[in-house]
């Protein structure tokens, strides 16, 4: 059975028009850690919860292709792959067409200082190196 906890004002249903008094719209945020399965939160800001604050340094991620159009069956030696102290620079993808990805990393350092969310790599796959167990994220 679900559960309420009300912080402050939020409009009496919810994925409604939820105004502010100066007639500006409140940015509704479902967050939940399971997709839309399991628990989750409904939040209501004053500014978007996605805004950037700041893109402190940029570079390519796109994947290079090694051998175009190759159809030759290669045998992968997933824990042979070179360890990194980043988790984001420890990822070497090994196949890749237009629809998906798949990584193979090994990183050594378990924290990070920044944060990231990628929603348009939604079918990029990562197998994870993590104290002999491969993890699938």
């Amino acid at each position: 059975m679900p559960f309420y906890h009300k912080l402050g004002k939020i409009p009496p249903k919810r994925h409604t028009i939820f105004r502010k008094e100066n007639g500006e719209l409140y940015y509704e945020q479902l967050f939940g850690t399971i997709g839309f399965d399991g628990m989750s939160t409904n939040s209501y800001h004053v500014y978007r919860p996605t805004m950037v604050k700041e893109i402190s340094g940029q570079y390519s991620v796109k994947p290079e292709i090694a051998i175009p159009n190759n159809m030759k069956s290669y045998r992968f030696r997933g824990f042979e792959v070179a360890p990194e102290l980043d988790y984001l620079d420890s990822r070497k993808i090994v196949l890749t067409n237009s629809d998906c990805n798949i990584t193979l990393a090994s990183p050594q350092n378990k924290t990070q200082d920044y944060f990231i969310k990628i929603p348009m790599l939604m079918n990029s796959y990562s197998f994870i190196r993590d104290l002999g167990n491969c993890v699938l994220i």
